[in-house]
């Protein structure tokens, strides 16, 4: 007669549970940090991250294939492109959405938002046939410094968090 089996029967012999590593997320718990990957020497990116870059990777020539035929579209390039920078500036820390990683989201908005404004106001001054006016300058002025200004607090976040994981060399 057979025996039925139970979660609580002993491992097979020869196998021994493997001890817990500090910063490893165990089997079956749920971590919003970022996690090692097996033989790798610093931690991954966390998954939020390389679903952001993933996303604003197919939003880029979705936005310049579409931007094309309708003109709006291209606003979904350029909210691609906020999503890989955000998705590239997390924090090394466990609060992974650093002060850095907030500005580049809100920088990558606020372009998002001025360039809308700057293509809406040249829509409307195309089909009224008429002069631009004097505040598509300043949004196309606005949008420009605020993704020159994304790019560079971006490339902050990446060289903070480069920093901070590289090894320390033991004396």
């Amino acid at each position: 007669m057979e025996q039925p089996i139970t979660p609580e029967q002993p491992e097979p012999a020869g196998r021994k549970p493997e001890p817990a590593q500090p910063g490893v997320p165990q089997a079956g718990a749920a971590s919003f940090a970022s996690t090692r990957t097996p033989g790798a020497s610093s931690p991954a990116s966390p998954l939020w991250s390389r679903r952001l870059i993933l996303i604003g990777a197919v939003c880029i020539p979705v936005g310049l294939l579409g931007g094309s035929y309708v003109l709006l579209v291209q606003l979904v390039a350029v909210a691609g492109i906020a999503m890989i920078a955000m998705g590239m500036s997390y924090g090394a820390q466990p609060p992974v959405f650093s002060r850095w990683t907030r500005g580049v989201g809100a920088l990558g908005a606020l372009w998002v938002l001025f360039t809308a404004g700057y293509l809406v106001a040249v829509m409307a001054a195309a089909d009224f046939n008429m002069e631009s006016g004097a505040l598509v300058p300043v949004l196309y002025n606005g949008g420009l410094a605020c993704v020159i200004a994304m790019a560079v607090v971006a490339v902050i976040a990446i060289s903070r968090r480069a920093v901070a994981q590289r090894p320390v060399p033991k004396r």
